[in-house]
């Protein structure tokens, strides 16, 4: 198969599914809202259920991206290195701050240490309490 066609099929593959994942985050974030547990459904899937579709598009959208990328490799050291003059030293060490910045930004909020209580609230100030039982936001 020839490069332009393999580019074509990944960069369509990296589209639609581009679409889908921002469809399946609004749907999750505005339609199916925090606190609706499972008593709002789209298509038999609650919140948890469109969320783990979201997971899965997101891992099939981030191997996409990496896919392009390696294949659009040397349009890419071509495009940070430019002229080979000294301007070329600052665009690569502004390329490698600049990676290294949204490396770290990406990575931040996987090894953050996780906090929360047991009182639930999201939207319409219901939650749940020590019992499980529901209970009214004053």
């Amino acid at each position: 198969m020839k490069r332009y066609t393999i580019n074509f099929i990944i960069d369509t593959i990296a589209f639609i599914d581009f679409i889908f994942l921002a469809t399946t985050g609004i749907l999750v974030r505005y339609i199916l809202p925090k606190g609706s547990g499972s008593y709002i459904t789209v298509w038999g899937l609650d919140r948890h259920g469109w969320g783990d579709i979201h997971f899965w598009l997101a891992l099939i959208f981030l191997t996409m991206i990496l896919i392009h990328i390696i294949l659009h490799w040397d349009w890419t050291v071509c495009m940070i290195r430019g002229n080979s003059d000294k301007s070329s030293d600052i665009r690569i060490m502004a390329a490698l701050f600049a990676f290294l910045l949204i490396l770290i930004l990406a990575v931040a909020p996987l090894i953050s240490p996780v906090s929360g209580s047991r009182e639930g609230g999201g939207y319409g100030g219901r939650g749940r309490n020590i019992n499980g039982s529901h209970e009214e936001a004053e």
